[in-house]
């Protein structure tokens, strides 16, 4: 399934850093769209699918592909800012929040990378797969694993709190 880019006018409010779009999960943009929204590009990887929601903060759509690929396109051109490449795959959404990404992949590894540059910044390690987005509470990350745990740690360092 290929990444899309619909335009419309593009308002302060065109963020969707996390899922459903807020850490209320309401799944609701937070402007108004246009009223004709028209395909502006599409993006498409060799191989692998995406799964999960894209996010999108400061003009950079960011995915994670089953197939282990992170990826970070430009919000208006569709153009690819970088891709990091990882041994295991990602259903969970990504989040983006004070230019940092924090995703799970399904070997259990919970990874914040830096939204300019792909860089890793830091990584935590759980039991199990990671399938569902992360959210936060203050300067908090939480996120759910396979492994029966709910996991809070501290945004900046990946420190479990």
């Amino acid at each position: 399934m290929p990444v899309i880019g619909l335009g419309a006018e593009a308002a302060p409010q065109d963020a969707w850093p996390l899922f459903r779009g807020d850490p209320q999960a309401t799944g609701v943009a937070p402007g108004p769209l246009a009223e004709k929204l028209d395909v502006l590009w599409t993006s498409r990887l060799p191989h692998g699918d995406f799964e999960a929601a894209v996010a999108i903060a400061d003009g950079t759509v960011v995915a994670g592909s089953m197939d282990g690929e992170v990826l970070a396109l430009d919000l208006a051109t569709g153009k690819q800012k970088w891709q990091r490449q990882s041994k295991s795959g990602y259903c969970a959404s990504p989040v983006i929040r004070d230019g940092r990404v924090y995703v799970g992949d399904m070997d259990g590894g919970f990874q914040c990378l830096g939204l300019a540059d792909g860089k890793p910044i830091w990584r935590f390690d759980t039991d199990a797969e990671i399938n569902s987005s992360a959210n936060f509470h203050g300067p908090h990350v939480l996120f759910g694993s396979q492994d029966s745990t709910l996991y809070c740690l501290e945004a900046k360092t990946g420190q479990l709190v």
